[in-house]
């Protein structure tokens, strides 16, 4: 039963904080959303800190389980690169860019490295390994963190909501991988 309080308090506090931020999110809303009273979120989570930090491992774990499942499928290096962003796309459609800047502007330092350890390994990690596998050899020199970030960047420009709320007309995923691993210069 506790277990399972704590699930849903992880579950209404990841809706809020991550379509509202950190800042914007209190622990009020967050009570009100579980149907509890702040103190017995305080019981679960002694401050927002920790409990944001526990909603982004939450997070980082069950994403991480699926993307490594993905990252080991039998496909072409494109085919699997559209699939684990897929699964980003349609699963975890958040704002990254406003999680990050959460991470890095809101929480103490002890938190943000904590953080960015869960971020490299649940997030970067399976692209990594699907981008060094060696099926298709990139180029010598290429810093791998640097290449998943910018792919990161690249897929998240496609998938932003404008200020209106609504979102831009979506880019075919396949194009956006086919840009990422062969630019657009014709060979």
């Amino acid at each position: 039963m506790k277990e399972d309080l704590r699930e849903k308090i992880l579950i209404s506090s990841a809706d809020l904080f991550l379509s509202q931020g950190f800042k914007a999110t209190s622990t009020r809303q967050i009570a009100q959303k579980v149907g509890i009273t702040q103190p017995n979120l305080y019981y679960h989570f002694p401050n927002k800190e920790e409990l944001y930090v526990a909603v982004v491992e939450h997070i980082s774990q069950q994403l991480a389980t699926e993307l490594n499942l993905l990252a080991a499928k039998d496909l072409p290096l494109k085919e699997k690169l559209v699939e684990m962003a897929s699964f980003l796309q349609k699963e975890y459609h958040f704002d990254f860019a406003q999680m990050l800047k959460d991470i890095h502007n809101e929480l103490p330092r002890e938190s943000m490295v904590r953080l960015l350890m869960v971020w490299q390994e649940s997030y970067q990690a399976p692209f990594i390994k699907v981008l060094t596998s060696g099926k298709e050899p990139l180029r010598q020199g290429l810093n791998e963190e640097v290449l998943v970030t910018q792919l990161f960047t690249l897929l998240a420009s496609y998938t932003m909501v404008r200020p209106t709320g609504h979102a831009k007309k979506q880019v075919p995923l396949e194009q956006v991988i086919d840009l990422f691993l062969y630019g657009a210069i014709k060979r």
